[in-house]
């Protein structure tokens, strides 16, 4: 469907940690009402005493994310409707199955759409986050749905749980997006348990129970969350971030939160070992690297009394250091060789200038080669001069060996190894942008 809006599905199962919408409900619209249509879920049961069944199973899903006893956030029952709608930017929430519109692609469980307004309820770590004006959840009535009750008793035959659906897509409506979507790499077991997981498996209430992540997500939405911005060259308060530097150099990271009054204290883990435990905190990093920093900011809330929250900012820092430079070569095929470079590149985003210079017998200059790893033909037999300088902003490395260039068709050897030299400068260095390259292994 071609729309300019936030369409969240949830789709069952074959066999970026939290993330948000940027929509969010503001304090003067709660309590958030919602409405519910008078279908009747023909696979749920039906019959005397079930005639506000789907709407309790609507309720406790409601429930289920204010086990996040920090978040502040709260909806209520604005009664049953017959008109069945949805998808409908009227500003009414409305619960509807038997997706009366065509919304719903086949296998799809359920879906939310969150209309947000023109107004800005906040910015947090530089996103802005709009103020929800209506939201609109349709559940799939070619579903065949099933009772928690049921799912755990093991009456279950590939029916899905309409409490753990409803629970997902209710993330949505308070703002949340998937921790992990379909393709994505989800390497973290939090992001593939949480409720807010992109797919739901058949048979499970898993989705009815919020974990950390979840918990984690509702919290920086509506109750009291900390990040930080840090800089090794503006001042603290600085709008600008900038995490990178030649080692050694210190690092000054401030405490960004609406909560600010609330805040009592904050444990740093600079990712190199050391810790700091002042709310704003200074840390030198001495050795190259690319380093993850974690704070735990404790605080006291009325709702909740004392809380505290961590927050990752991974792979935040880089730390560079002159190049480490070394490099062997192999030959090819008669005058033809192979340069092979073994350059240390396990610091991310330190090397962005490589070239090699190759001095022919006498000393003269024959060549100059930007690339990381060149086949290079030499002239005439004889012994070359071959120097790789290898820069960044932390200066130039650079190393340096003799290759015996004899024509030997058809005789491939591994040559002499090259390591670093002292820094020979720049040498006319070319700007390699976005240089990935790989180190060989074994």
């Amino acid at each position: 469907m071609s729309r300019a809006l936030l369409l969240s599905l949830l789709v069952p199962a074959t066999a970026s940690a939290w993330e948000h919408t940027q929509r969010v409900w503001v304090p003067e619209d709660m309590p958030v009402v919602w409405e519910i249509s008078d279908y009747v879920e023909d696979s749920l049961p039906t019959g005397p005493g079930t005639e506000t069944l789907t709407q309790d199973i609507i309720q406790k899903a409601f429930d289920n994310w204010h086990v996040a006893e920090c978040a502040e956030f709260t909806e209520s029952f604005g009664g049953v409707i017959s008109e069945n709608l949805t998808f409908t930017n009227d500003g009414r929430n409305t619960i509807a199955f038997d997706d009366p519109a065509g919304e719903l692609a086949g296998g799809v469980l359920g879906a939310n759409l969150t209309w947000p307004s023109s107004q800005v309820a906040f910015v947090q770590d530089g996103k802005v986050y709009r103020r929800s004006s209506n939201s609109d959840t349709v559940f799939n009535n070619d579903v065949d749905w099933a009772l928690t009750e049921d799912v755990e008793a093991g009456v279950c035959s590939g029916e899905h749980s309409l409490e753990a659906v409803a629970t997902h897509e209710f993330g949505h409506l308070w703002g949340l997006d998937h921790s992990c979507e379909e393709g994505d790499p989800c390497n973290n077991q939090d992001w593939a348990e949480a409720t807010m997981f992109w797919t739901d498996s058949a048979c499970s209430t898993s989705s009815n129970s919020l974990n950390s992540d979840d918990v984690s997500g509702i919290t920086a939405l509506y109750g009291p969350y900390a990040t930080f911005q840090c800089s090794n060259e503006l001042a603290p308060g600085e709008d600008d971030t900038i995490a990178f530097g030649v080692v050694p150099f210190t690092l000054r990271c401030n405490m960004i939160s609406k909560n600010e009054e609330q805040i009592t204290g904050a444990t740093w883990f600079w990712g190199d070992g050391g810790t700091s435990d002042q709310v704003d905190a200074d840390h030198e990093y001495a050795e190259p690297g690319n380093y993850s920093i974690q704070v735990c900011f404790d605080g006291v809330n009325d709702a909740c009394g004392d809380w505290q929250y961590c927050y990752n900012k991974i792979g935040y820092v880089r730390a560079c250091g002159v190049p480490e430079v070394e490099f062997t070569y192999q030959h090819v095929d008669g005058l033809s060789y192979k340069l092979l470079n073994d350059t240390d590149i396990s610091v991310y985003g330190c090397i962005s200038e490589i070239q090699w210079d190759i001095f022919a017998p006498g000393g003269a200059l024959e060549a100059s080669i930007q690339a990381w790893e060149p086949e290079y033909t030499f002239q005439t037999e004889g012994e070359y001069r071959v120097v790789l300088n290898v820069g960044g902003p932390a200066g130039t490395g650079a190393a340096e060996l003799t290759v015996d260039a004899v024509n030997r068709a058809g005789e491939g050897y591994g040559g002499c190894s090259a390591t670093g030299l002292a820094s020979l400068g720049s040498f006319g260095l070319i700007f390699l942008a976005g240089l990935a390259v790989r180190r060989r292994e074994g």
